[in-house]
């Protein structure tokens, strides 16, 4: 089937473009959002590796998500 591989192609170029935006982030959105979604940590591990209540944390990644949404709507 060869629009398995086409789908494939799409999804990497995908990811490639969210990757890129997320470099776009103020740094302590950018931090938040890459332990959670790429390095897959909890909320409470994020918390302890930057120092942060998870209050804060739980900001971050929100208002970075919504960031990351405002920007892609426009790639």
């Amino acid at each position: 089937d060869h629009s398995l591989p086409e789908t494939e192609l799409e999804s990497l170029e995908l990811q490639e473009t969210v990757q890129k935006e997320i470099l776009k982030l103020p740094e302590k959105y950018r931090s938040a959002i890459v332990l959670k979604y790429i390095e897959d940590l909890s909320l409470n591990e994020i918390s302890e590796i930057l120092n942060l209540p998870l209050g804060t944390v739980k900001t971050r990644i929100h208002r970075g998500r919504e960031a990351l949404r405002q920007q892609l709507r426009y790639v």
